[in-house]
């Protein structure tokens, strides 16, 4: 057809079908072989392709547009409207969505997203390269990262962040609500911290004998002596990793001693002797200054 093609009731195309000009149609269009259109395409009722369809031109669908079977875009897909999904989607190139997108089930993106507007996504998003924000970034839930963050500018955070892996901070971190790291956390700048901060402290109130003090798992230990006391060498113990240890004697059946071990040093070889005063509280600071070598401050007795 050379030129306009209009057709009122319904159609039936055993073959291919080439218009060259505008085509409008009214009814439902049933094209058994292939359909060309090189101009504007409008179909006001159902419009049923058997075969493949080539438009070199717009298509302007002015209801709903719904695909059965899979859908397979293999170039830069541009939409200037909402778009909503209710299954999974599997984007092999560009996506450019110009209004709001609303994926309710999972997405996945081979190639690059790019969202202009604000995207709501309530079942998972699967990012199988690397994740870019050029510009600033609210997180107003719960975030959770299974593996390594790495965030070279300044980061805000006004709610929970549970991280799982390792956390590589290059500039100032402010978290305004609860952090929660799983793993080892390097800040290479400034870290300031709103609320106060809590080292892990153990408190054992039976120890007697020969006793292993956990320095991976505690910075601080306050400890009641039940017998004569021993600190045995630890393994756990990190370079620069400070802190104290409070030891106390019972209420009666006491006093008891301390005896430490080769990894724990004090000055001048001194060793260590405690107060012997029922209930006496006396405290020891401490510094790790390499593996082995635990530094004991001098210690301070009878706190009542």
């Amino acid at each position: 057809l050379a030129s306009t093609l209009s057709v009122g009731g319904a159609a039936n195309f055993a073959s291919t079908v080439t218009v060259e000009d505008a085509a409008h149609l009214q009814s439902t269009v049933s094209v058994g072989g292939a359909a060309v259109f090189a101009s504007t395409v409008t179909v006001v009722g159902a419009a049923h392709l058997q075969s493949t369809a080539s438009i070199a031109g717009n298509t302007v669908v002015g209801g709903t547009l719904r695909v059965v079977g899979a859908t397979s875009l293999e170039g830069a897909v541009d939409l200037n409207s909402t778009l909503t999904v209710a299954g999974a989607v599997s984007l092999a190139s560009t996506l450019s969505v110009g209004g709001a997108t609303y994926f309710a089930s999972t997405v996945t993106v081979v190639g690059a997203g790019t969202f202009k507007d604000d995207v709501s996504v309530s079942g998972n998003t699967v990012l199988g390269g690397t994740l870019r924000v050029v510009g600033a970034t609210s997180l107003e839930g719960a975030v959770d990262l299974n593996s390594t963050l790495t965030v070279a500018g300044a980061v805000s955070l006004a709610s929970t962040l549970s991280v799982g892996g390792a956390t590589n901070l290059l500039s100032t971190v402010t978290v305004a609500g609860a952090a929660q790291f799983g793993s080892t956390v390097t800040v290479v700048g400034e870290a300031t911290f709103k609320a106060r901060t809590l080292a892990a402290t153990n408190t054992d109130t039976d120890n007697t004998g020969s006793v292993t003090l956990d320095f991976s798992a505690n910075q601080n230990f306050i400890l009641t002596l039940t017998g004569n006391l021993t600190l045995a060498n630890p393994s756990t113990e990190s370079v620069g990793q400070s802190g104290i240890i409070v030891f106390i004697q019972p209420g009666s059946g006491g006093p008891h001693t301390l005896a430490i071990e080769s990894d724990y040093e004090t000055a001048g070889d001194a060793g260590i002797t405690l107060s012997t005063a029922a209930n006496a509280v006396d405290i020891i600071p401490y510094f790790v200054q390499s593996a082995g070598n635990i530094l004991l401050g001098a210690i301070q007795k009878a706190f009542s």
